[in-house]
């Protein structure tokens, strides 16, 4: 992710780096209804896999068979879904102390 999202999410919600797995299990909750730990590998793979068929899902073109066996990086995808979620607690956070 890029570092200007990562340090305006720390910023505005006092996170480090150690507390991003209280986010990702929120964030979690909210889009897949899932419930976890993320204290084990397994976790963290089964997030990983939710996230990477919720693209699928949502962003099927992506995905197109027509685009031939080429699928997008799982790391990309990953990535992608915490920079936006982070951008959104940023904003939430931002629009909160005003």
């Amino acid at each position: 992710m890029p570092v200007e999202v990562w340090d305006a999410f720390s910023k505005a919600t006092n996170t480090d780096g150690f507390d991003i797995s209280v986010w990702i299990r929120k964030w979690c909750k909210e889009d897949f209804d899932l419930t976890f730990k993320m204290a084990r590998k397994s976790d963290v793979e089964y997030v990983k896999k939710a996230i990477y068929i919720a693209y699928q899902d949502r962003y099927f073109e992506l995905f197109s068979p027509t685009l031939g066996h080429a699928a997008l990086p799982m790391d990309g995808v990953i990535k992608n879904w915490t920079s936006l979620h982070m951008k959104e607690e940023t904003i939430k956070y931002e629009q909160n102390k005003q």
